[in-house]
Order: C-alpha cells, then sequence, then structure tokens
C-alpha cells in the first residue's frame, strides 16, 4: 500500500444510492487529483474529518483510495492548560448561575402560563425568551439592588416552638 498525502476538498455526507446509504468524502491529493473515499453510513473516521484537515490515504494495488486512520494521541486542549483551577472554578460557577437563572425563568413560565400552553417546546420557548431578557435585564437590575440599603439584620434566638427575634 502506497501511502498519499490529501487535504479534505468535502466533508463527508451520507448519500442514497442504489447500494443503499453510503458516505463519501473528496480529497485532494498533492499533485491536485481528487479523490473520493467510499463507505458505510455515518463512518465516524470520515464524519470527524474537517474541510482543510490534512489527511494520509492509502493506495492499494487496485487504485482505491482508503483513509489511513492515525491513532489518536491524548492531547490537553490549550484553553485548559491556561486556566488556572480558580478561573475554572470560576467558569463553573458561571454556568451554574446561568443554568439557576433558566431554571427560574423556565418555572416562571410554566407559573404563568399555564392552562394557557401545555406543550413543553412551547413552556421551553417562553423561558429561553426570558431568559434572553433577563441577561439584557441584568446590569440594570443590579444597579437597582446596589442602591438598597438593607435593614438592619434580624437575630433569631430559638426558642421551644420555633424562633423569636431580638
Amino acid at each position: 500500500m502506497k501511502l498519499v498525502n490529501a487535504t479534505v476538498k468535502f466533508q463527508a455526507r451520507n448519500v442514497n444510492t442504489k447500494f443503499g446509504t453510503k458516505c463519501n468524502a473528496v480529497f485532494t491529493l498533492a499533485d491536485g487529483e481528487e479523490a473520493t473515499i467510499w463507505a458505510p453510513a455515518n463512518h465516524p473516521p470520515l464524519f470527524v474529518l474537517t474541510t482543510g484537515q490534512s489527511v494520509q490515504l492509502g493506495l492499494n494495488s487496485n487504485g482505491k483510495y482508503s483513509l489511513v486512520e492515525q491513532p489518536v494521541s491524548p492531547v490537553k486542549s490549550p484553553v485548559h492548560q491556561s486556566v488556572s483551577t480558580h478561573g475554572l472554578n470560576a467558569v463553573n460557577d458561571y454556568l451554574s448561575n446561568q443554568a439557576a437563572l433558566y431554571r427560574d425563568c423556565y418555572l416562571a413560565a410554566v407559573n404563568a402560563m399555564s392552562g394557557l400552553m401545555e406543550s413543553e417546546e412551547s413552556l421551553r420557548s417562553v423561558a429561553t425568551a426570558l431568559f434572553i431578557q433577563a441577561q439584557k435585564e441584568l446590569p440594570n437590575l443590579k444597579a437597582r439592588v446596589e442602591e438598597f440599603t438593607p435593614v438592619k439584620p434580624v437575630t433569631l434566638t430559638p426558642v421551644i416552638n420555633g424562633y423569636a427575634r431580638h
């Protein structure tokens, strides 16, 4: 088998043929010639390739090309290498807050639209609209909250049947 360097010209796609559904991808060889590789439908090694990616193809004795799968070595993402633990915690906190905000928007949509909209999709659409609007209004809400001066904190002292104020 002869190895040939190539570049992905067109990403893999599924095609209906008289032999059933197959997938194909088109490659440009180093000499400018094009090669097409056919494989079973949804063939993972072909579907992970992106346009412009450099790959190696094997040319067999019958003149057919096949993708030479490179062993995948575990590579750390450059983003994770440069982000500190504190940075990752901040990202996790932000995502948790966003998820909680969306949950609140969803619950508000369910409560406000009870009886009007029963489909899950409609409720998600309303919740998403509320979430987007909340994101836009969040800076204004923070400014209003910062203007508010809290009342003197209340201390609670336990008593037998609950809590008493002091």
